[in-house]
């Protein structure tokens, strides 16, 4: 599948979901977000959903794991 496109201005956008099926407790990024344990995620992400862009995923703070 292929990712879904840029937005005109460039902008990436996500949304994460507590729950599975794009459900529960949800935040929505337009930029980085090294440490969403101190945003209150830590180990509780169970469903994303890519609205724009390309992102990568990792398991340990600041990018790493």
């Amino acid at each position: 599948m292929a990712p879904p496109p840029l937005p005109q201005d460039g902008a990436c956008e996500i949304s994460i979901f507590s729950e599975p099926d794009f459900r529960g407790t949800n935040a929505t990024a337009n930029d980085e977000q090294p440490q969403l344990g101190e945003l209150g995620w830590q180990n509780q992400i169970a469903s994303v959903q890519v609205k724009a862009g390309t992102w990568d995923f990792f398991s340990d703070p600041e990018f790493t794991g």
